[in-house]
């Protein structure tokens, strides 16, 4: 949650120019701040991560400080995780590939 007493509160434009974009030459547009906050980034987890924001007299902001806590969620969650039906599908296949081995005299 943001602490509007302790973090540096940013429009969504202004948060637009100051995350670099991966496009040369283009900035990010403010539409891009409000997906994020909205709709979230989905991790490869599997987790949607939302962008921290308030508002404030008819306006949405967020912070320099919001924005840095939902790129280290983006992050941290780089690994990814396997879910149920994926564990007992690899771990099928590593049996099939172990009694092929088998079969090979290995």
């Amino acid at each position: 949650m943001i602490d509007m007493e302790r973090e540096q509160l940013v429009s969504f434009a202004e948060a637009a120019r100051r995350v670099p974009s991966s496009r040369v030459g283009r900035q990010l547009h403010p539409n891009t701040i409000w997906r994020w906050a909205k709709l979230g980034l989905k991790a490869n987890n599997g987790q949607r991560v939302h962008l921290e924001t308030t508002r404030l007299g008819g306006s949405n902001f967020t912070s320099i400080e919001a924005l840095g806590r939902f790129f280290a969620a983006l992050d941290r969650s780089s690994e990814p995780q396997r879910t149920a039906t994926r564990q007992m599908m690899a771990k099928a296949r590593s049996q099939t590939a172990a009694a092929k081995l088998e079969d090979y005299g290995f």
